[in-house]
């Protein structure tokens, strides 16, 4: 079952490069079949959605994610996801998170939140 999981993964990771987003969400489908509540697998459906510009369905898939262990990733994705809605204030709080969780995403996030701090 972890294999099939990993495969379709690393399948709609390749899709969402080309991009194929179509294809990526199909394979990420079956994935959510597999493991319903994989933090990983929800993380990158919301990549989709965003990349599509189905922002709302992103901070959801985000949201959920991070509800189940995802990265601190899946707290910048979700932090972009409300600029990206004109929520200012809720991307830097999201950011903020991130900023928090992981010192890897500090400075993209850092970034942001200035970007957000400038356009109000």
């Amino acid at each position: 079952m972890r294999t099939a999981l990993l495969l379709l993964a690393g399948r709609a990771a390749a899709y969402a490069r080309r991009p194929a987003h179509d294809a990526a969400l199909r394979d990420l489908d079956d994935a959510v079949a597999i493991t319903p509540e994989d933090a990983l697998v929800l993380h990158n459906r919301g990549n989709i959605h965003l990349a599509r510009g189905n922002t709302a369905d992103a901070i959801a898939h985000y949201t959920r994610g991070i509800a189940r262990g995802a990265a601190s990733r899946a707290h910048f994705d979700r932090g972009l996801a409300h600029g990206r809605l004109g929520d200012k204030d809720g991307a830097a709080a999201v950011l903020r998170v991130s900023l928090a969780r992981d010192a890897a995403v500090w400075r993209k996030a850092r970034a942001h939140i200035n970007r957000l701090r400038r356009e109000r």
